[in-house]
């Protein structure tokens, strides 16, 4: 059975070259993100390059709890999971007036960083091999010395990771 990888955030950039490379050395990758078009040109100019497609897409909004449900049904439906990178992200957030603003501010970029990964993970644990199952979460310098909203959701994102890592080794 060929190895098979979810690579959030795939369409673009970072996630794009990820994909490209776990499909090369013969991955099945699912690459996902929010915008079905940016998906399906990025899996189309992948499998350009493959003697056979190994890159297909899947959309979802990975800060929405139910759609991230949806996503998790859809792909163990298909097997085992081997390879999930945690690579969806941005700079989401606003600087608005007052308090309000300041919240509003942290509160995207949160649910734009750190929710897609947590949730994602957490969707798709049980389909991971144990052992053999790998996890990557991509972040930021930001989140050493990072300013603002921005810094403090990629800093989140290295204190999970790290507590996600220690509650592994156990199983593999």
């Amino acid at each position: 059975m060929e190895r098979r990888a979810v690579v959030s955030g795939g369409g673009t950039g970072i996630g794009k070259a990820v994909a490209a490379r776990l499909a090369g050395d013969g991955c099945a990758v699912v690459i996902l993100g929010r915008r079905a078009d940016v998906l399906a040109k990025a899996a189309d100019e992948l499998n350009a390059g493959l003697p056979e497609p190994l890159v297909t897409t899947e959309t979802a909004d990975l800060s929405e709890p139910a759609q991230v449900q949806d996503l998790a049904d859809r792909l163990t439906a298909g097997g085992r999971v081997d390879v999930l990178v945690n690579n969806a992200g941005g700079s989401f957030g606003v600087p608005g007036e007052g308090l309000a603003g300041v919240a509003a501010e942290w509160a995207a970029d949160v649910r734009g960083n750190v929710l897609p990964a947590v949730l994602l993970t957490t969707a798709l644990l049980s389909a991971l091999p144990r052992p053999g199952g790998r996890i990557v979460v991509l972040s930021s310098v930001a989140g050493l010395r990072g300013p603002g909203s921005y810094g403090g959701s990629k800093a989140a994102l290295h204190a999970w990771a790290l507590g996600l890592a220690r509650s592994w080794p156990p199983t593999g």
